[in-house]
């Protein structure tokens, strides 16, 4: 008989596969699957070269037992565990790990859940990206908004946070807030002459 659109079909999945394969290579993510039981069967990616043996001592592992993952609250995984019972499509779960060169790093894992053609269910894919830099950016962000970027000191911002957290407790308990100011006579004077830095 004849096989050659069988043998077109299958070369089409062959560089399918492997552009998928280069495509992960290329990428920080990592690349996952998990079986019916929701236990990870297979990680792959670049990530790996990150993480080394602490995800692959992850396999057969439920996400939620996976060793290392940190970062997560007790809701988040009780929410994640719901979806992915229910077999639900699920986005953006922020986690972190330590890696093998003891630096720790914040993922992002989203997965969809698979069925066979008579909608039996099969298990998860997915993927995990790095988002250190961007939780980092994040933190530097909340730093710079809350803090004087000369001195590094709390800044008029969290001064009026803090004092609003301060009145909201003594309402709630009863009790009273004072606020003591103290001036410098002729400080703008330094810093006017002189410079921030000098005062």
């Amino acid at each position: 008989s004849d096989i050659t659109h069988r043998l077109a079909t299958e070369a089409a999945l062959r560089t399918s596969e492997e552009r998928f394969r280069r495509l992960v290579s290329m990428s920080s993510d990592l690349y996952w699957e998990q079986d019916e039981q929701l236990r990870f069967s297979q990680i792959s990616g670049a990530g790996l070269a990150l993480l080394g043996e602490r995800l692959t001592a992850g396999i057969g592992c439920h996400f939620w037992d996976f060793p290392g993952v940190e970062g997560v609250a007790p809701e988040e995984w009780i929410h994640h565990r719901g979806q992915v019972e229910a077999h639900e499509p699920f986005r953006d779960l922020v986690f972190q790990i330590v890696g093998g060169d003891g630096e720790r790093r914040w993922f992002s894992s989203s997965g969809n859940p698979l069925f066979d053609e008579e909608q039996n269910f099969l298990g998860y894919h997915g993927i995990a990206t790095e988002i250190t830099e961007r939780i980092r950016a994040a933190e530097r962000y909340r730093e710079l908004a809350y803090h004087d970027s000369l001195t590094g000191l709390p800044n008029r911002r969290l001064l009026a946070d803090r004092i609003e957290q301060a009145i909201a407790h003594a309402r709630r308990h009863g009790n009273l807030v004072a606020l003591m100011l103290l001036d410098l006579d002729s400080f703008k004077a330094i810093n006017d002459t002189d410079g921030h830095a000098v005062g």
